[in-house]
């Protein structure tokens, strides 16, 4: 599958034509950060009754103009709404793309409930990729007008529920993020983004006091130091810093130079064991909230060690090192 993943990617490759601000690409692990700032098949959606809309293509969506078409033409509309997030799966990559770069890809109540359906229906996804459209703004989180009159448990829900997937989970940040947008990315299990983004959490200064998943997340996530001036300032924080906190995993130059590591991530974990992957995302999860299930971990390890998968994996890479000696 990998070979045939990597022909798509490079007969489809697109150039993107309006970069970031330049920087030398970069990773949270990496040693040589700069300073903090001073300040598999496609699956029938429900049918939507409205006339037809046009199917988001690699130029409106940035951070995926490396994929082929083919992961495109998968895309539905999740609801009838205007500006609705388009999702689908296709040859075990779902896509997740949210639709309103005018409005800074806000999330509106229908939004909420429609990415909840979402999440139940990835049987056959190994990857999830969450972006959006446009090349401003990822996200601006749940939509202002209806906080008051609409915000409830349900945004939280499919947060948590996003949070809790199976499947390695990605957001590829197209721009900067603000507000629940940054919990969206937070519930990913790895967050690209760009150089010259921003981000930062107006929660304090409207006046809401974050609903508990979220500042679970910040804290888990970033550390109770990080999360205390994020959540408790609202003050805006520059790409080096959201890299230097760990909200970043990496950072990149242009869209393109994002989507084209977002393939590499892809392709390498179409080669992973999709049990092995579920059951690690478990109980790191559970680590990280001081709830680890040490027996079932054990009884994971010891699983594994005699599954078939395991034996045939090995063997495989035996037979790999072998050719590559007998050069």
């Amino acid at each position: 599958m990998s070979e045939a993943f990597r022909h798509r990617q490079a007969k489809h490759a697109r150039v993107d034509t309006k970069p970031s601000k330049p920087c030398k690409t970069q990773h949270s692990y990496s040693t040589q950060q700069r300073s903090p700032p001073q300040a598999r098949l496609t699956f029938p959606l429900a049918i939507i009754s409205v006339r037809s809309m046009p199917i988001p293509s690699p130029d409106q969506c940035p951070a995926l103009c490396a994929l082929s078409a083919d992961y495109f033409q998968a895309l539905k509309p999740l609801h009838a709404g205007e500006g609705a997030p388009w999702g689908g799966v296709h040859q075990g990559l779902a896509l997740l793309v949210l639709a309103r770069p005018e409005q800074h890809n806000r999330l509106d109540p229908a939004d909420v409930d429609a990415m909840q359906t979402f999440w139940g229906r990835l049987q056959d996804a190994s990857v999830l990729v969450i972006t959006a459209m446009g090349n401003q703004t990822f996200s601006s989180g749940y939509t202002i007008e209806a906080i008051v009159q609409n915000l409830d448990d349900r945004f939280e829900q499919m947060l948590d529920g996003l949070e809790s997937l199976p499947l390695l989970s990605i957001a590829a940040l197209n721009g900067s993020v603000y507000g629940g947008g940054t919990d969206l990315a937070l519930c990913c299990d790895l967050r690209l983004g760009l150089c010259a983004s921003r981000m930062f959490m107006p929660a304090a200064r409207f006046g809401l006091h974050y609903y508990p998943g979220g500042l679970r997340r910040y804290v888990q996530r970033l550390g109770l130091s990080a999360a205390s001036m994020l959540m408790l300032t609202a003050q805006t924080i520059d790409d080096a810093c959201m890299l230097r906190i760990g909200f970043l995993h990496e950072r990149h130059e242009s869209h393109q130079a994002l989507s084209q590591r977002l393939t590499v991530l892809i392709e390498a974990q179409m080669a992973n064991d999709a049990a092995v992957v579920a059951a690690m995302k478990r109980d790191l999860a559970s680590l990280a909230a001081n709830r680890f299930d040490h027996a079932a971990a054990r009884e994971s390890f010891v699983s594994s060690l005699q599954s078939p998968s395991l034996a045939q994996r090995l063997k495989a890479a035996g037979e790999r090192r072998s050719k590559k000696s007998a050069r």
